[in-house]
């Protein structure tokens, strides 16, 4: 039995006593429970209680996906091995099969997607710039939502969070879904939040144009998550995207608290008030840069 629906075969050498079964199905599989083989079409020929013993191996599922009317059509020939003439006989057997609600699916397209330091990206691609004038963008290169048996206005839900980022939607790509920022906290762990609801055409049209924006000079490891639930309340499996963001050089900076300093002739000066930073020093997990506010100079004569 061949996974690819090949019909299966067992023909026994004929001799008294034997029939000739075909069995076909229609939006459904025969399946052997033992392995969970499936195929479309049957054909034994041996006795009868070496047919029936076959066929009771046999289960029969629907067409993935697939509800609703299904058909098993058989046909029985005994060869005239019992008599003069041979004789058959062909009937259909009718299978309802009810529906059950599939959970949404997502796709990424990419394993790992690599982000420079303080440049927002398109979530999934490898695009820094934002979606093109009418917000849209071929859907194979962008994370998409699924579902087989959403209708066409059924809303889909899905959440995004990260940790180094926030998330902007820029309009016209918003304009048709439901769109909610917010922060989420997992283990005393403060996560950034986006909620994007519409029907499955709304929703992925969204995606083409919904971007990653690092945390300012951040660069390490970061990662998306995604879960999509429907209308029903089934809920997808959660999909990671691995984040990668790469480091660049900032300049570091002076800020000076007053642009004159004050001094009284023949006394000591003080350089008060100046602060030299540089971003890159730390820049998530300690952002107070070495900094030195007062700078006593000697004096110079």
């Amino acid at each position: 039995l061949e996974q690819s629906g090949s019909p299966i075969y067992r023909l026994a050498p004929l001799s008294c006593c034997m029939v000739d079964v075909v069995l076909a199905c229609t939006d459904c599989q025969f399946t052997i429970r033992s392995n969970g083989s499936y195929t479309r079409r049957m054909h034994i020929t041996d006795t009868p209680a070496a047919v029936n013993k076959v066929l009771s191996e046999f289960a029969v599922v629907g067409t993935k996906d697939h509800f609703g009317h299904a058909s098993i059509g058989i046909l029985v020939s005994d060869f005239g091995l019992f008599g003069h003439g041979e004789e058959s006989i062909s009937t259909t057997i009718p299978i309802v099969i009810a529906a059950v609600n599939d959970p949404p699916s997502i796709t990424l397209p990419l394993p790992v997607m690599l982000v420079t330091e303080n440049q927002p990206q398109v979530v999934g691609t490898s695009r820094s710039l934002a979606p093109s004038v009418d917000g849209r963008d071929s859907l194979a290169n962008h994370t998409q939502v699924l579902d087989v048996d959403a209708g066409a206005l059924e809303k889909i839900t899905l959440n995004i969070t990260c940790e180094y980022c926030s998330f902007e939607l820029p309009s016209p790509a918003a304009a048709n879904v439901e769109l909610v920022y917010s922060t989420a906290q997992v283990d005393n762990v403060s996560y950034s939040l986006v909620t994007v609801a519409g029907n499955l055409v709304d929703l992925n049209l969204a995606l083409t144009g919904l971007l990653y924006v690092p945390v300012p000079f951040f660069s390490g490891q970061d990662r998306i998550v995604f879960v999509a639930t429907d209308e029903q309340g089934g809920v997808s499996e959660t999909r990671t995207l691995e984040v990668l963001v790469r480091a660049v050089n900032n300049p570091p900076s002076v800020t000076l608290r007053s642009s004159v300093l004050e001094d009284i002739e023949d006394s000591v000066a003080q350089l008060s008030g100046i602060t030299v930073s540089d971003p890159d020093f730390d820049a998530v997990t300690n952002p107070t840069p070495v900094s030195y506010t007062h700078l006593t100079l000697p004096t110079i004569c």
